[in-house]
């Protein structure tokens, strides 16, 4: 067996993986009904801080769970 490490994302790395997951959670909804779950400040502050620590982009969708 081999270990594989792969590099920690960056901010706009982890900012570009939330958007796109709330993006696509907006898929196949009215244009009426969907709204903003997560403000974008919000996402750059959590995006800021994982990235600062970890870079891992399971504990930055973790917190967005708890924050919606």
């Amino acid at each position: 067996m081999t270990r594989i490490n792969f590099n920690p994302y960056t901010k706009d790395q982890l900012c570009t993986i939330v958007q796109s997951r709330l993006d696509s959670a907006k898929e196949g909804l009215d244009a009426s009904k969907a709204k903003e779950v997560i403000a974008p400040d919000a996402i750059k502050l959590a995006a800021t801080r994982i990235a600062g620590i970890s870079g891992d982009a399971r504990r930055i969708l973790d917190i967005c769970r708890y924050i919606s």
